[in-house]
C-alpha cells in the first residue's frame, strides 16, 4: 500500500486521493504545498515523492543517495536561497534519468528564495524539462512571487480537526484519553501531535511557553519588552516564528475564553492563567493582538531582527 494512502496518514485525505491519482496518471510538473509548520505537507510531499520514484521516504534525507532526486534548502548560515544554490539544483534536470523514470527536486522554505533564484527558477517552470517533478513546500506562501505560484499546481494544507487527529493517533495504538490530550494541545498539526508523543520535553517546554505568554499579558509593559529581549537572545527567525506560532494559539483559547467557549481551549492545562488574562483584556485587545502576531510574522519574513519583530509584539500586548 502506497504511504500516501496508507491508514497511519493523518488528515489531509483529499489531497493525498488526488497525489495517488497523479502518480499513477498525468502528472503535473511542478506541484506547491502551503501551509502552517507541522501541519502534514511535508509528511504528505515525502510520500508523493516516494510514490514516484518508488522508494519509501521518511526523511528528506533518505533521497540523498537517489541519483533522480535532489533536494534544495536554506543554508542555515544565510538568510536566502541564493542564486548559486537554485543553478546546481536545476542543473539536476538537465541530465537523463539513470533509473529511467521522473528527475524530480525538492526546494524545502521556498519562501527563502531570493528574487534570483525565484527568477532562475521561473525560467525553469515556464519550459519544463520532460518528465520532471518539481515540489515546493512553503508555510508562508504569500512571500512567493505571484509568477511562480500560478505555474504550479497548489495544495493548500488547513488545520486539521482535532477529532481526525484523534483517531489517526488511536489507529497508531495511542490511548483514547491520551489520544485526545495530544490532539487538542496540537492546535490542527498532526507533526505537532506525533512530536508531543514521541518527546515528553517537547510537549513540557510548549507548556511554559503558553504559561509564560498568560503571564506576560499581565506584566507591565517593561517586562514585556525585557522578556522579548531575552527571547530574542540567540534566537533565529525560524525558533521565533514558532514562539509566535504557541503564542497565537494561545490567543486563540484567550479568545474562547472570553466569549465562554472554554470547552474548545486547546490548553486546558493552563486555564487558571489564561482565566486570569482573559479578565485582563478586551476582545478588541486580542484581536489587535492577533493582528501584531501576523504582522511579527511578516516583518521576519522580510528580514527583520527577531528582537525588533519581538518588541514591536511586547508593545502591542
Amino acid at each position: 500500500m502506497s504511504d500516501l494512502v496508507s491508514p497511519t496518514q493523518i488528515g489531509h485525505g483529499r489531497i493525498r486521493e488526488v497525489l495517488a491519482r497523479a502518480v499513477h496518471g498525468r502528472r503535473h510538473h511542478a506541484y506547491l504545498f502551503s501551509g502552517p509548520a507541522r501541519v502534514g505537507k511535508g509528511t504528505v510531499a515525502r510520500a508523493f515523492v516516494g510514490a514516484v520514484l518508488n522508494r519509501p521516504v521518511e526523511r528528506w534525507e533518505d533521497l540523498g543517495s537517489h541519483p533522480d532526486c535532489t533536494f534544495l534548502e536554506r543554508d542555515p548560515e544565510k538568510k536566502l536561497i541564493g542564486v548559486e544554490g537554485m543553478r546546481r539544483f536545476l542543473r539536476h534536470f538537465a541530465a537523463t534519468s539513470l533509473l529511467g523514470g521522473a528527475k524530480v527536486g525538492v526546494i524545502i522554505d521556498a519562501h527563502d528564495l531570493s528574487p534570483e533564484a525565484a527568477n532562475a527558477l521561473l525560467k525553469t517552470l515556464e519550459e519544463p524539462p520532460g518528465n520532471s517533478l518539481i515540489v515546493l513546500l512553503t508555510d508562508d506562501i504569500g512571500r512567493l512571487p505571484e509568477t511562480i505560484r500560478s505555474r504550479a499546481q497548489n495544495f493548500r494544507f488547513l488545520p486539521v480537526p482535532v477529532a481526525e487527529i484523534e483517531a489517526g493517533l488511536v489507529r497508531r495504538g495511542v490511548s483514547k484519553p491520551e489520544a485526545a490530550a495530544l490532539a487538542r494541545l496540537s492546535s490542527g498539526s498532526p507533526g505537532l501531535a506525533l512530536s508531543f508523543l514521541a518527546d515528553p520535553a517537547a510537549r513540557e517546554e510548549r507548556e511554559r511557553h503558553v504559561r509564560a505568554f498568560a503571564s506576560l499579558l499581565s506584566a507591565p509593559l517593561a517586562e514585556r519588552l525585557a522578556a522579548a529581549v531575552a527571547l530574542a537572545a540567540d534566537a533565529d527567525a525560524r525558533s521565533v516564528r514558532g514562539l509566535l506560532d504557541v503564542w497565537g494559539a494561545a490567543l486563540r483559547d484567550l479568545l474562547c475564553v472570553k466569549t465562554g467557549n472554554e470547552r474548545s481551549v486547546a490548553h486546558s492545562f493552563a486555564l487558571p492563567e489564561l482565566r486570569d488574562a482573559a479578565a485582563r483584556r478586551t476582545v478588541p485587545a486580542l484581536v489587535s493582538a492577533c493582528r501584531a502576531l501576523r504582522d511579527g510574522r511578516r516583518a521576519l519574513g522580510e528580514n527583520v531582527a527577531p528582537r525588533l519583530a519581538l518588541e514591536s509584539i511586547a508593545l502591542t500586548l
